[in-house]
């Protein structure tokens, strides 16, 4: 497993090794709904260092079946403290949209909901959309806070002291 900070440039922060990848079928409903149901893996298991910067990451996990990638976010310790811009990232509509598992809220036939417990089949809303945005604002010198849609509504991530996207 590789994880990366995508940035004005693409950090590589942890490299880990041992099985990790445990592939699904090519259309099996189920799984876009319970997810994949993978058993904890010790050497994917991580706790975000103090030192890792708010920030939008992905991890590379990979098998001899196949690879994955998986998007997270990493949230500032107090939101608005180094600055009053919160970015928030799009991984609602993005899982909405991933197919993995053979079926989203999109495809025909399409999942009734979908599980946040299974890898993304395709980050092209975030590397499309969203990087070239944190490229430019890190090149520009703009602090940014991350948060996903999630934190978003479950956390208050947002308060009077950021401005919200």
């Amino acid at each position: 497993m590789q994880i990366f900070r995508r940035g004005n440039t693409d950090e590589l922060v942890e490299t880990r090794e041992g099985e990790a990848l445990v592939g699904g079928n090519a259309d099996d409903a189920r799984l876009a709904v319970e997810g994949c149901g993978w058993p904890a893996v010790a050497t994917c298991r991580i706790v975000v260092p103090a030192n890792w910067r708010t920030g939008y990451y992905v991890a590379n996990v990979a098998a001899l079946e196949g690879s994955a990638w998986i998007p997270f976010f990493v949230r500032a310790a107090s939101p608005g403290t180094a600055t009053r811009i919160l970015l928030k990232m799009s991984d609602s509509t993005a899982q909405a949209y991933t197919a993995w598992g053979g079926r989203s809220l999109y495809t025909s036939p399409h999942a009734p909901r979908v599980s946040f417990d299974r890898p993304y089949d395709d980050l092209d809303l975030f590397e499309r959309y969203q990087v070239p945005f944190i490229r430019w604002a890190e090149r520009s010198g703009i602090a940014l806070d991350f948060c996903s849609s999630l934190d978003r509504i479950l956390t208050r991530a947002c308060s009077r002291r950021i401005a919200c996207s």
